[in-house]
């Protein structure tokens, strides 16, 4: 099953600004309050943040995204 954590209102904003990375979702860097950074991240309809099956933490844990720059 698909987990995903709904991101905060002032993520959402910023993402809405950015074109999709692909049909419905946008490919981000999540920057969390404890400095982690996790890359290459799939959110949905500028929304929902694709949680990786061993991850636990909450949307108060978000502290930014950027939006991830493709490699060419």
């Amino acid at each position: 099953m698909l987990r995903k954590i709904r991101l905060p209102i002032n993520v959402i904003e910023f993402l809405l600004e950015y074109p999709e990375s692909g049909m419905g979702y946008q490919v981000v860097d999540i920057i969390l309050s404890n400095g982690q950074i996790l890359k290459d991240r799939q959110v949905i309809n500028s929304t929902y943040l694709i949680l990786l099956e061993n991850e636990y933490f909450t949307t108060h844990e978000i502290k930014a995204v950027d939006i991830h720059e493709k490699q060419v």
